[in-house]
């Protein structure tokens, strides 16, 4: 019990679910556009998103966060900061950063940490796809990026727009999501990520709260809801949740009353492509999710 409060707690705090993260700025110091191109920047982002953004456009870095998902080839050899929610504060005041970049949603939990040891960071917002563009053309203007940051945007613009021509027409599912973590689980709404990539394809989503991106299970109300498709979703410990999932739909009869269910429609998303928030692989998880949505 007190391994599941802890994770569930760990995970509205990283999603954005408490009131703070609504209030927070959602754009970084643009001050940082007017400083000329001869400036020396030692950047240190704290999430790998934000590390690919960088890699593409081709921005340099003296550190970057630990991932279990692996980093692009060309940060391997540049120095390990610790993971994204505890960064080893020690390690970043040692490169002497000229600046730090983290993300909106782990905001409560990094700048604490950070503010004692007398750093600061700037926070961008990759909550959608929306705003992960925002965030690209951000990036761009504050290190002189600008064209590279316009064309990358354009790029991505095109891919998921190629995905969205591919079904136009096509009926409308009724979707489940089911948000998964260690010890526990529950129902996604339109608010959160992937939900939003559901609804941009067209999918009806069976829960129809909007207001918080994840509310708890009523297996009952979903029952009669009566989804078309069931994905499952995983965050932290992946291998761990999809046993987790695999065992409750093996032990517990309602699930096999499922339509999609008896029709073999529960698929289990990759956490690496389907995590909490947009990334540049967001284009190719879109064009898998239209092949599972409209197969």
């Amino acid at each position: 019990m007190i391994k599941k409060i802890l994770w569930a707690l760990i995970i509205l705090m990283t999603i954005g679910i408490t009131a703070c993260s609504n209030e927070e700025e959602t754009s970084v110091n643009h001050d940082l556009k007017h400083q000329g191109t001869d400036k020396v920047y030692r950047i240190i982002p704290l999430s790998t998103s934000l590390v690919d953004i960088l890699c593409e456009l081709d921005i340099e870095m003296v550190g970057v966060p630990d991932s279990q998902y692996g980093l692009p080839d060309q940060v391997k050899d540049i120095e390990r900061v610790g993971l994204s929610m505890n960064p080893d504060v020690e390690k970043l005041a040692q490169l002497e950063p000229t600046h730090i970049l983290s993300l909106i949603t782990i905001k409560s939990l990094v700048q604490p940490e950070l503010e004692q040891a007398g750093l600061t960071a700037e926070y961008y917002n990759l909550e959608n796809i929306d705003e992960l563009k925002k965030t690209i053309t951000q990036i761009g203007k504050a290190f002189d990026k600008e064209k590279e940051a316009g064309e990358l945007v354009a790029e991505f613009e095109q891919d998921i727009q190629a995905t969205l021509d591919s079904i136009e027409g096509k009926a409308s599912p009724k979707v489940l999501i089911l948000f998964g973590f260690p010890g526990n689980y529950m129902e996604s709404t339109e608010a959160s990520f992937v939900g939003q990539m559901v609804a941009l394809l067209g999918g009806e989503n069976v829960v129809k709260q909007k207001d918080v991106p994840y509310v708890d299970v009523n297996l009952e109300e979903l029952l009669v809801s009566n989804p078309d498709i069931i994905l499952r979703t995983a965050h932290g410990l992946g291998d761990e949740v999809r046993a987790q999932f695999a065992e409750e739909f093996k032990t517990n009869p309602i699930w096999s009353k499922f339509e999609a269910v008896q029709n073999g429609r529960v698929y289990d998303l990759d956490d690496a492509q389907f995590n909490v928030s947009a990334t540049l692989d967001t284009p190719e998880a879109l064009e898998e999710l239209a092949n599972i949505l409209y197969e």
